[in-house]
C-alpha cells in the first residue's frame, strides 16, 4: 500500500506544475492508467485525490496523465505532466518494522560482546583460582574447535588465556609464546561449545 501522506504531497505537487502550465480558466482533469490498460482506468478531477488515492493505493504499478481541457473548444491536451508509480517508495510502509529490526540488531550485537568479555572474564578467574597461566584442553575434555577464516580451515584448539579481559588461544601444542593469537580477529569460535569444554577441564 502507498503511504498515504507522500501520495498527496506527490499529487498536489504535481497539481501546482500542471497548473503553472495551463492558461486561464482551463479545467485540468487526470486520467489513470492501471497495470499496462491503455484504455484508462478513470478520469479524477483534480479535486478528487481521495477517489484517486483509493483507486490506486494497493495497485503495483500505474500512472496519471495531466490534461489541460481547453474552454470552448471540447477538447483537451496532454501537458507532459504524469505522476508514476515507481515515484513512490514502498520502504516508508515498512519503516518501522526496518527500525524495529535496526533496535534487535543493535541489542543483539551488544549481547554477544558482553558474552565475549564474559567468556574471557571466567577464563581469567579459572587461571586465578586455579593458579596457571592458561587452561589446557586434552584428549579428555576434548578440543574446541576455531574456524580461521585467513585458511577457510578448522582448528582444534589445545590452549586458552585471558589477559586484561582479551580471550587468546592457540593451536600449537608446544604452547609457544608467538602461538597465542586474539581469535577475534582470524575466525570463528562456538562460544557455547567452548565454555563447556572449559568446565570439563574443572572436573
Amino acid at each position: 500500500m502507498i503511504d498515504r501522506k507522500e501520495f498527496f504531497t506527490k499529487l498536489y505537487e504535481t497539481i501546482t506544475d500542471a497548473i503553472k502550465q495551463c492558461d486561464e480558466g482551463n479545467v485540468i482533469d487526470l486520467r489513470l492508467f492501471k497495470n499496462g490498460n491503455c484504455l484508462g482506468d478513470g478520469v479524477f478531477s483534480i479535486f478528487e485525490g481521495e477517489e484517486l488515492y483509493n483507486a490506486v493505493k494497493d495497485c503495483k504499478e500505474w500512472f496519471v496523465d495531466f490534461y489541460e481541457n481547453i474552454k470552448g473548444e471540447n477538447r483537451a491536451e496532454f501537458i507532459d505532466i504524469v505522476l508514476h508509480s515507481n515515484e513512490f517508495s514502498r520502504v516508508k510502509l515498512f519503516a518501522p518494522m526496518f527500525d524495529n529490526y535496526d533496535q534487535l540488531s543493535l541489542l543483539a550485537n551488544k549481547a554477544e560482546d558482553n558474552r565475549r568479555k564474559y567468556v574471557a572474564e571466567i577464563v581469567e578467574k579459572i587461571q586465578k583460582e586455579c593458579q596457571t597461566d592458561h587452561i589446557k584442553f586434552t584428549d579428555k575434555t576434548t578440543y574446541p574447535i576455531y574456524y580461521d577464516n585467513t585458511t577457510n580451515e578448522t582448528e582444534s584448539i589445545v590452549g586458552a588465556k585471558a589477559v586484561d579481559g582479551v580471550l587468546f588461544l592457540t593451536t600449537d601444542t608446544t604452547f609457544n609464546p608467538m602461538s597465542w593469537f586474539d581469535w577475534t580477529h582470524y575466525g570463528e569460535m562456538d562460544l557455547d561449545e567452548f565454555v563447556y569444554i572449559v568446565k570439563q577441564t574443572l572436573a
